[in-house]
């Protein structure tokens, strides 16, 4: 927008938060001292649409439509920014203690257990 663009943005996530950042999520999000890491970003007044908890599955290039859990979307360019995945170690999966921290979600779950520690 600071570009001048002013056709369609829309911002499709498969979480079902607010986009927000990740570095506190290890630190004030997990020591109760922040809620949440939210970008303070007026979306609708920059006329961004969130579409958010919605999971990209496929793209259609030559038809410029990308494939979502909720129907497809149709582009005229596209941005894929996926993210990363933490690398989950071998036989660590279901064992007591063994914990991932990648999203607010994951930050939320563990914050009780660390605070029982």
């Amino acid at each position: 927008r600071e570009q001048g663009f002013t056709g369609t943005v829309t911002l499709i996530g498969a979480e079902p938060h607010q986009p927000y950042d990740r570095p506190p999520l290890s630190k004030a999000v997990l020591l109760g001292t922040a809620e949440g890491s939210a970008f303070d970003v007026d979306f609708e007044a920059l006329g961004i649409e969130l579409r958010l908890g919605c999971e990209a599955l496929g793209l259609r290039p030559g038809a410029h439509v990308l494939d979502t859990s909720a129907g497809p979307v149709p582009y005229d360019a596209l941005v894929v920014a996926t993210g990363a995945e933490p690398v989950r170690l071998p036989g660590a999966e279901g064992v007591p203690g063994v914990h991932l921290l990648r999203t607010l979600d994951d930050a939320e779950r563990l914050r009780p257990v660390l605070a029982r520690q």
